[in-house]
């Protein structure tokens, strides 16, 4: 078992996927942990803080409504136009909300952390994510992913303040080592084990997550 193999030795965890509710999980198995992305935003996860569910962030005039059968959807001037998703085993955590286009087609999702700060926006076109932007704790975008064909094929990232890009990855593969690199040493004795994961990463296709157990000599 990776928890208790950590534990032994005292690891911090390291994890490559996109996890909103990476924090979440750290307080579950009581682990120190890296996600790569999170270091790359600068992001910080603050326990037992959330969004509550109609703190969500919609057009103006828009209006959340919380159905009989326990649906939350969003509507404008009477349509609607997207739904609300809470947080697994939670009854008003808000997890994200998923914006239509009037034909019903996906338009993008707003994902929030499990502190309820804004996590990432993954926007689409014709049913197809294009994009997948990373926010740091003020609600800026930090790294971007774009997508061709399902696959990653620029990442970039970038000054919140004046968005000037700071560095580029043609895979999403250097990008990952470029940020492992910059975090784990010589001295560091690194395990790494595949976990399948419903939590997983966006970009992958087998929504496996990998977890790197890193422990100092």
């Amino acid at each position: 078992m990776v928890q208790a193999r950590a534990q032994a030795v005292h690891a911090t965890l390291i994890t490559l996927a996109a996890t909103p509710n990476y924090g979440g999980l750290l307080q579950q198995v009581g682990l120190p942990g890296v996600n790569l992305l999170d270091r790359a935003t600068g992001r910080e996860y603050h326990a037992d803080q959330y969004r509550f569910f109609n703190r969500v962030r919609v057009p103006s005039l828009a209006k959340i409504d919380m159905n009989e059968n326990g649906s939350i959807s969003v509507l404008h001037q009477g349509a609607d136009i997207g739904r609300e998703y809470l947080f697994p085993n939670t009854r008003r955590a808000a997890q994200d909300v998923r914006f239509t286009n009037p034909d019903g087609s996906l338009d993008y999702i707003e994902e929030y952390a499990s502190d309820g700060s804004v996590f990432s926006n993954l926007f689409y076109t014709k049913g197809d994510m294009q994009e997948m932007a990373f926010f740091n704790a003020d609600e800026q975008v930090v790294v971007r992913y774009f997508l061709y064909q399902g696959a990653v094929n620029l990442i970039t990232l970038e000054d919140p303040q004046t968005h000037a890009v700071t560095a580029r990855y043609d895979t999403l593969n250097a990008f990952l080592a470029a940020q492992l690199a910059a975090l784990v040493t010589p001295q560091d004795t690194v395990t790494i084990n595949y976990l399948a994961s419903s939590s997983a990463c966006w970009w992958g296709v087998s929504r496996t997550t990998a977890w790197c157990s890193a422990s100092r000599r």
